[in-house]
């Protein structure tokens, strides 16, 4: 062998050398990156788990430790469906699923959520992220399972739906009075326009009938007095509202009314009817008036009382020029019986 080709061995074995000692600091660098890596995946603060097609766990960090029973201090190589502790699996709309449901072909991403009891006995929920690898090949080789506790979104959201239901349920409530409302707005609506039109025709009539009306509250003073019942009292419609039917009674005629009043409030159904005398306060002129009174209630309470007063003082005077005639016919009918006998008798 020349020295040229001794040369030239040389620098090829002095070039092997120098690659191998990069490719020792290239290696050295990888796996100090390498564990750098898998110490900042170790301490992570999400759940780290990566299985096999049989569900064999390969990796699992510090926090993903948490989640399996703690009989088993060497995971690694178990069955992920054997050592974990028992959780509650929900996918879409699907409910009460098991990981190996999650985990089957074909094999692509996807998210699910999970109930998961802990070591320390919590229960918290996690959102998982399942990544699926494959070699050059297209070969399915493990998931990656990269899991966040959402335990407190959870709860927040369990708050925020339990008051939308408490507020629904109030919203519902509200409702319901507010159609009881519009019922009974309607309800007395259609009652005040009958009363309405009572009250109107009540005036009316109360106008033009011959009879003295009055209502008055239940201590007895007038808040309604028609125009016939202002002429025989004498008294201007201001007069009349501020006074009470008891005011208007002749004096000598007041106590035994008083008696009769307190007699007929005694009763189950109350209706006084009484014949009495009443001073015209104008003219001062005595009328003999017929005056029947009853009690307004509503639902067992009372409103006040309604009367009708009739002037009768003329029916009076003709009823006692009739009991005149009589007398005097029966008188007379005596007289000429006496007169006939005695005739007989002289005959």
């Amino acid at each position: 062998m020349d020295k040229n080709q001794e040369k030239k061995y040389q620098e090829i074995i002095k070039n092997l050398k120098n690659q191998i000692i990069n490719l020792k600091y290239e290696l050295g660098d990888s796996k100090k990156r390498e564990f750098e890596f898998r110490k900042i995946v170790d301490d992570a603060g999400a759940y780290i788990i990566k299985i096999f097609k049989d569900y064999r766990i390969d990796y699992l960090n510090n926090l993903a430790k948490t989640l399996f029973k703690p009989e088993y201090d060497d995971i690694i190589g178990k069955s992920l469906l054997e050592v974990l502790i028992g959780g509650q699996i929900e996918y879409g709309e699907a409910k009460d699923l098991k990981f190996k449901e999650i985990f089957s072909e074909p094999y692509v991403s996807n998210s699910f959520t999970s109930k998961q009891h802990t070591r320390n006995n919590e229960e918290i929920w996690i959102l998982w992220n399942s990544n699926p690898n494959f070699d050059e090949q297209g070969n399915f080789l493990y998931y990656t399972l990269i899991g966040n506790n959402i335990t407190n979104k959870i709860e927040k959201e369990a708050l925020i739906n339990s008051h939308k239901k408490i507020i629904e349920e109030k919203n519902e409530e509200l409702r319901r009075i507010n159609k009881e409302l519009n019922e009974s707005y309607n309800r007395q609506k259609e009652s005040l326009e009958k009363l309405s039109q009572s009250e109107l025709r009540f005036r009316i009539m109360g106008k033009s009938i011959p009879f003295g009306i009055f209502i008055s509250t239940p201590a007895g003073k007038n808040n309604y007095v028609n125009l016939f019942y202002r002429k025989l009292c004498g008294l201007n419609k201001e007069e009349a509202l501020e006074s009470e039917l008891l005011d208007t009674i002749y004096l000598d005629d007041k106590e035994s009314v008083k008696k009769r009043w307190l007699s007929a409030l005694q009763k189950p159904e109350m209706k006084f009817n009484m014949r009495f005398r009443l001073v015209n306060k104008q003219s001062g002129k005595i009328y003999k008036v017929h005056t029947i009174i009853k009690e307004m209630r509503h639902e067992d309470k009372l409103l006040g009382y309604v009367g009708v007063i009739e002037d009768i003082t003329k029916t009076e005077r003709i009823l006692n020029k009739l009991r005149n005639y009589e007398l005097i016919i029966r008188n007379s009918t005596e007289m000429m019986s006496l007169i006939s006998r005695d005739f007989r008798y002289l005959a």
